[in-house]
């Protein structure tokens, strides 16, 4: 080898050996993951808000498995570690245990982490945000959110809720179209709305959609007008009572109280 070369090629490995330091020490300072601080949701129920309760926390990790967490009702925020950039969804829910050792749960709040949200910003469990961060917690299960054009999904789902309470289109239907791989913005789909009368005990039945409406009952020789959607509604009494009714698609329902 000549003097030539040879001194280009003692250049050429202090430059690798420079630049493998330096990508080496990138590493270590460079923090691919963030801690941020959720809020939890406020309870705009006094009535929900008095009971013994506590909160479940459902999130998906890198494995796509889903982590379910209690958190005290004391507790008025968490820290979750979040690899930055990646779309996230958590959701919350109230889960009231009864002492016949049955649990009541509300639908969730929710919250997503994506590219475009701020190391500072202020981060808060939403009760409006619970119908999409529970679609795209669902969708983790099976595949990348990174592969569903989620802004437009969004954004589509907003046009479609009535009466600010998402949960009137059909969660379960989105899902399956998505993961069919045969979705389109048509089949983001309004549940059919029912009412029905029922006999049930006086005073009031809070709707486990905070954002749906309640049901009073003057008294249980009255019949009580409740507003419902396909699949499953539940209430719970004062009194610790629970009404679950399931209303099928051609309208026929059953429900039961316990």
């Amino acid at each position: 080898m000549s003097r030539k070369n040879s001194a280009v090629y003692i250049k050429m490995r202090y430059f690798f050996c420079f630049f493998l330091i330096f990508f080496l020490s990138g590493c270590q300072f460079y923090n691919f993951e963030d801690e941020i601080e959720i809020f939890l949701p406020k309870i705009n129920n006094t009535r929900l808000e008095k009971r013994d309760y506590i909160w479940f926390l459902e999130h998906c990790d890198s494995n796509g498995l889903i982590r379910v967490e209690e958190i005290s009702k004391d507790a008025e925020s968490i820290h979750v570690q979040v690899e930055k950039g990646i779309l996230r969804a958590y959701t919350i829910r109230i889960v009231i245990k009864q002492e016949s050792g049955s649990l009541f749960t509300t639908k969730p709040a929710g919250f997503i982490y994506s590219s475009t949200s701020i190391r500072d910003q202020v981060c808060v469990f939403d009760w409006s945000l619970g119908f999409q961060s529970s679609l795209l917690l669902n969708i983790s299960r099976h595949m990348s959110p990174e592969w569903v054009n989620i802004p437009r999904l969004f954004e589509v789902i907003e046009t479609k809720i009535i009466g600010g309470n998402p949960w009137g289109l059909d969660h379960d239907f989105i899902i399956s179209k998505i993961l069919s791989g045969n979705f389109n913005v048509y089949d983001i789909r309004e549940l059919r709305e029912r009412i029905i009368s029922l006999h049930l005990p006086e005073g009031i039945w809070d709707n486990e959609n905070l954002l749906g409406d309640d049901v009073f009952s003057l008294s249980a020789s009255s019949e009580t007008e409740i507003r419902v959607f396909t699949g499953y509604n539940r209430f719970i009494h004062s009194s610790g009572l629970i009404l679950e009714i399931d209303v099928q698609t051609d309208g026929a329902y059953e429900y039961i109280v316990y």
